[in-house]
């Protein structure tokens, strides 16, 4: 399961393309973005994947549009994971000379 950001640029899409690629992807599912659906149905079909749309839920809310929201739930995910949510952990840098890492 790829689970994947809004496309809103052609890097951007062109970057899913890949990742459909590289990992052999055999169905791609998309919820909501009929643009999306029907571009991934063009460039797919030759490929032999398989695009179905799948419909947003009556309770849903969308909020990928809002860009500046996306950005500070980003960080506040990426605090959290780091730091805790009470911010009880302490991540800290410690350098360590290569000669004296040892990988298993």
């Amino acid at each position: 399961l790829i689970d994947t950001f809004p496309h809103k640029t052609p890097k951007e899409y062109s970057l899913l393309l890949t990742f459909v690629r590289l990992l052999k992807v055999d169905t791609v599912v998309v919820m909501d973005i009929d643009k999306l659906y029907s571009d991934l149905q063009r460039d797919l079909a030759n490929q032999g994947v398989k695009v179905v749309k799948l419909p947003k839920s009556g309770g849903v809310v969308s909020v990928s549009q809002d860009r500046q929201y996306r950005k500070q739930a980003d960080r506040v995910l990426v605090s959290e994971y780091l730091y805790g949510k009470s911010r009880e952990l302490c991540p800290r840098h410690v350098i360590v000379p290569f000669d004296k890492l040892h990988l298993f």
